[in-house]
């Protein structure tokens, strides 16, 4: 694979923000103006170089359970002395980043670069993976800033631009989800037309990925439907992905580990729901079932 097709796989094909949707809440909460996304896209490109530089280097030598932990500590040290920065040279963009800017320190793009990457590559790819991938998310930050500053605002980089109606709804994070689906909905159709296998891979995955399938216990009248969630469902979780289940408008089940679940919608008594007296004498039952099966539940999970 050439340079050219390389870079067009990591940064568009791949782009954490419209593929991955990875980091969101950086790019709704914070990219309202030109000069914001183009600090946070900085401070995030550079983050995440180090990043995957110091664990192909060290970190990967480690436990995941204390890279976790160092991640975070890697973020500050680059995100405090650009908060000083900022502060010094532009205290209003400073007070327009508020609480946000110091959360790019946990930016869940860089833990999950960090962990498909870097430790289990060597140092030249680690960093040619943290500046794709940092390319590609500073690509959306800046697009999604300049157009939620000039729609929402009637500016670019402060200076008003004559014959524009401010939408200030653009200016809120309900702005930021719009201009990202328009911009996923403008990749998908470029990469169907550019490379339609690409593009009908990339959805195959993430159907497949997310399909439920029949699987259930021989004891259990639970049976899981395919291409439908219901009680005794499989569904896979692939890395990068997060699982979330609606029913009836209600959050049911979320989930953003890799692996396969089995979905059941029963639930255990609790006294702190319903009737007290009901609640108590249920939850006795359920022990003294627990005891009859030695302690395990007696249901399918």
């Amino acid at each position: 694979m050439n340079s050219q097709n390389y870079l067009f796989r990591e940064v568009l094909a791949k782009n954490p923000v419209l593929v991955g949707t990875i980091g969101l809440c950086p790019v709704v909460a914070i990219c309202t103006s030109l000069k914001a996304a183009l600090i946070m896209s900085a401070i995030t490109l550079v983050t995440l170089i180090i990043a995957q530089l110091i664990t192909s280097l060290v970190l990967k030598h480690l436990q995941q359970w204390m890279r976790l932990g160092l991640y975070t500590l890697i973020g500050m040290l680059v995100v405090i002395p650009s908060m000083i920065l900022v502060d010094k040279f532009s205290p209003e963009t400073m007070l327009a980043l508020g609480i946000y800017l110091p959360l790019l320190a946990v930016n869940p793009l860089i833990v999950r670069n960090c962990e498909r990457e870097a430790v289990e590559t060597d140092i030249g790819r680690s960093l040619m993976t943290s500046i794709c991938a940092g390319l590609g998310y500073s690509a959306v930050l800046i697009v999604v800033g300049f157009a939620r500053e000039l729609i929402g605002a009637g500016t670019v980089w402060g200076h008003r631009i004559p014959f524009v109606m401010p939408a200030e709804s653009f200016l809120m994070p309900m702005g930021g989800f719009i201009v990202i689906a328009y911009l996923a909905s403008i990749l998908r159709i470029f990469l169907r037309k550019v490379d339609p296998e690409l593009a009908d891979e990339l959805v195959t995955n993430s159907r497949t990925n997310i399909k439920g399938s029949k699987k259930a216990s021989s004891k259990s009248s639970n049976r899981g439907n395919d291409n439908i969630i219901t009680n005794g469902s499989i569904v896979a979780v692939a890395d990068g992905q997060c699982m979330i289940i609606v029913d009836n408008g209600k959050i049911a089940e979320l989930c953003a580990e890799p692996g396969e679940f089995k979905y059941d919608a029963s639930s255990e008594p609790s006294i702190f729901a319903g009737d007290l007296g009901e609640s108590i004498l249920a939850t006795f039952k359920v022990l003294g079932k627990r005891f009859t099966f030695g302690g395990e539940i007696p249901k399918d999970q």
